[in-house]
């Protein structure tokens, strides 16, 4: 028959509410290093074409819920039109004339407008699915420095 046989559970314990109760200070630096992750590989991936695109990717400040965080990374701004002062893409919400939110542009040319034949590339979607590992990684290399910070 087998045995289990423990010496020191309380300090097993300890360590397994310390690691349980993590300040939501330690919670926004994993959260903030996973996003610079996510927010390079977007804009990496944006649609070369699209001038200020790629640099209006940014992320949001951390935001800290009952069960987790999260930070939003996506395209600030006004996508502004060319020198003619004609824009491709639907004009809305009581803008200047050429003037679309980056958003509606990166969403256009995620999911693409067949009416407009523009077509879908899911650039954000592979951007997203390829830095998966590196993302966790961030995340994880913050969470054992902090462990390191407790001695656990």
């Amino acid at each position: 028959m087998a045995k289990f046989e423990v010496r020191g559970i309380g300090d097993v314990i300890s360590a397994f509410e310390s690691i349980a109760n993590i300040p939501s200070s330690v919670m926004k630096e994993i959260l903030n290093a996973q996003a610079d992750v996510v927010t390079a590989a977007q804009q990496r991936a944006a649609p070369r074409n699209m001038g200020t695109l790629s640099a209006s990717i940014k992320k949001k400040s951390p935001r800290i819920t009952y069960d987790g965080g999260y930070i939003m990374v996506a395209p600030e701004g006004i996508h502004h039109s060319n020198k003619s002062g004609r824009s491709r893409y639907r004009n809305r919400g009581g803008r200047s004339r050429g003037e679309t939110r980056n958003a509606e542009v990166a969403f256009i040319h995620e999911y693409g407008a067949p009416g407009r034949n523009i077509p879908g590339q899911q650039w954000m979607l592979r951007a997203n699915n390829n830095c998966e590992a590196a993302t966790t990684a961030a995340g994880e290399k913050e969470f054992i420095d902090w462990l390191a910070s407790r001695g656990l």
